[in-house]
């Protein structure tokens, strides 16, 4: 949608860098392919103890072809494949084939059967990939537990965190888009940060693409 015009990729890299650890592929070269937020991200990411991966010479402009030459790098970096969303024809299914010829694991969100950029995904169940309705599901898999404090992250959070939850407290269920008219001064990126960290800690759930609702 608009509202995340970012994209999913922008935003699942906001939520990892709260670990410290994501690495950020470019379909161009660092010079051309990190403009605009991307550059901004890209500093938070290497802020963070991250990294920024690209194949192509400086100047190389972002191209369609470099993008899903980019999609092997990253199935191959990654220990599964998580597809959101993808249609019949996508670069996400692009990545989950890279995945497969590496038998890597992939998870996908189940769509309706109706909702064109969600057949992809059904493809993929239909084929092996596992069903996934939260992020619970991948840890379980893996037999994995994050436990993340929210005292490390105190200097960040400190009263926006505070004023952020008190807003949900109130609501019986809240939309993202309704949070961002509450608290205009506040950066998307702040707020995804802070909604990933609740959530982590088990203060908030989410349902129904980001309706947040307090535990």
């Amino acid at each position: 949608t608009t509202l995340f015009r970012s994209g999913i990729d922008y935003n699942a890299h906001l939520g990892a860098i709260i670990n410290k650890n994501t690495v950020g592929i470019i379909a161009g070269g660092f010079k051309s392919g990190l403009i605009g937020n991307k550059m901004s991200l890209a500093k938070n990411i290497l802020d963070n103890n991250g990294l920024i991966i690209s194949e192509y010479q400086l100047d190389m402009p972002p191209q369609k072809h470099l993008f899903l030459e980019r999609n092997r790098l990253i199935a191959a970096l990654s220990e599964a494949t998580i597809i959101v969303e993808a249609g019949i024809k996508s670069g996400s299914l692009n990545t989950a084939k890279h995945a497969q010829i590496l038998n890597r694991e992939i998870f996908c969100i189940p769509w309706n059967i109706d909702y064109e950029y969600g057949k992809g995904t059904i493809n993929l169940l239909k084929n092996g990939a596992k069903c996934i309705n939260n992020y619970k599901d991948i840890l379980d898999y893996f037999n994995k537990n994050i436990q993340t404090s929210i005292e490390e992250y105190k200097p960040f959070v400190d009263q926006k965190f505070k004023f952020l939850y008190e807003i949900i407290s109130k609501e019986r269920g809240i939309y993202l888009e309704k949070i961002l008219t509450l608290l205009p001064n506040f950066d998307i990126s702040n707020i995804l940060y802070l909604l990933t960290l609740m959530e982590l800690n088990g203060l908030i759930y989410t349902e129904n693409n980001m309706y947040y609702i307090k535990k």
